[in-house]
């Protein structure tokens, strides 16, 4: 695809997400319209198809007239929809701030805990901290190289906990355990199935998707640390994308 083609596209999606956005409701409006909800629809989907757009021109080519900074937050395909402000050619894309950003001081790491406090560590994470929304998780068992994974990309540790801070509205999240977590292989891994209700920090609205899935954290044999996130959704990209609403 031609690169004038390419900007055309994120172009035209950029315009319809503008005027969608702009027939939101009010805080006047109690409830939202049927019209409102397929507006909210329509930027998802088409924020969707920017974001492909997007990460194609990042991958082929160095643009004089676009800075690019590829998407650094947790699902990063859902997080397009932040992208409702974009118009003309130019743009300009940075989901989480700056992408050299360091991470906040960690505390001291607890090394080679036995598998079953690690894995209570986890559950109060999730349970009391809401951790997948919030990334308010207990840095001390996790190794500050842990690469985290989910369906749609893999991210750094600093990546992870900057993006999701910044794209989803905790106060308004839900994070549930589903079951016990727990411990695999002899303490080399630990495993817990959730659901949960994400709330975007859009400018206007909170807009909330649904989904469920399993995590599994890999954990040093040297160490005992967290090496490895991996989240695997029961749902497909777009499917989630469609649980949207208001």
């Amino acid at each position: 695809m031609a690169s004038q083609e390419i900007l055309l596209q994120a172009d035209s999606c950029a315009r319809e997400m503008t005027t969608s956005a702009s027939a939101w409701p009010t805080k006047a409006r109690r409830k939202p319209t049927k019209a409102s909800r397929r507006n909210l629809l329509l930027v998802l989907g088409c924020a969707s198809q920017l974001l492909q757009v997007v990460s194609f021109v990042a991958s082929r080519q160095e643009a004089s007239s676009l800075t690019f900074v590829s998407p650094v937050s947790r699902r990063g395909l859902l997080s397009a929809a932040l992208l409702p402000s974009l118009g003309g050619a130019a743009v300009s894309l940075s989901l989480s701030g700056p992408a050299q950003a360091e991470a906040e001081t960690s505390p001291a790491k607890r090394r080679n805990l036995p598998a079953s406090e690690v894995a209570q560590i986890v559950r109060e994470d999730l349970v009391t901290r809401q951790f997948l929304a919030t990334a308010d998780f207990s840095s001390e068992i996790y190794d500050d190289a842990c690469v985290f994974t989910d369906e749609i990309d893999t991210y750094t540790y600093a990546k992870f906990i900057k993006g999701t801070k910044a794209l989803f509205v905790a106060a308004e999240s839900n994070v549930r355990l589903l079951g016990d977590v727990e411990v695999l292989e002899g303490g080399k891994k630990i495993q817990f199935r959730f659901d949960e209700d994400l709330a975007f920090n859009f400018p206007l609205v909170h807009p909330k998707v649904s989904l469920s899935g399993t995590c599994t954290l890999t954990r040093s044999e040297e160490t005992g640390l967290i090496i490895s996130y991996r989240e695997k959704w029961d749902q497909s990209p777009t499917q989630v994308v469609f649980t949207a609403r208001l």
